[in-house]
């Protein structure tokens, strides 16, 4: 049986592999909290809580997002969900641990590395804006004594 909720994406009342994978990651991620996987992924906190807590079914592109930020494949992130809710989870934690602290590094990595390169990108078109200015200025005001010369000054 599907609920529609006031201003929310349709969810079904079942647990979903997607939210339950989401909150068993978050559980049992050392320093991972709601908080830092949507400031990651560019949601909120609330909306996270809500993904967890199966009010919400998250867009495909925001699901996968979050998955990136774990640094598993979103199949892969599919298929813990569906081994939570059928209790077959029977992976070395310790192996778990590793393979989600060294995703969650590479992804904060990849994730500083495009911020960077954005912040680059943006501070080259403000130079250019200000280099057009500039160049603009200059010859508004080389132009200005000729100006002045055919009027005859003010």
């Amino acid at each position: 049986m599907e609920e529609q909720g006031r201003g929310k994406e349709t969810v079904k009342e079942e647990k979903k592999p997607f939210n339950v994978a989401l909150g068993y990651l978050i559980a049992n991620g050392k320093g991972i909290t709601q908080t830092k996987v949507a400031l990651a992924v560019g949601i909120s906190q609330p909306y996270i809580s809500d993904l967890i807590k199966g009010d919400r079914s998250g867009s495909e592109t925001t699901r996968r997002d979050i998955a990136a930020f774990f640094g598993i494949d979103y199949e892969e992130f599919m298929d813990l969900g569906s081994r939570i809710i059928n209790g077959v989870l029977n992976e070395n934690p310790q192996i778990n641990q590793r393979r989600l602290k060294s995703g969650v590094q590479q992804s904060v990595k990849d994730r500083i590395f495009e911020k960077i390169e954005r912040i680059e990108f943006m501070d080259h078109l403000k130079l250019q804006v200000v280099e057009t200015f500039i160049d603009g200025l200059s010859a508004g005001l080389s132009a200005e004594p000729a100006d002045q010369k055919k009027t005859g000054g003010l």
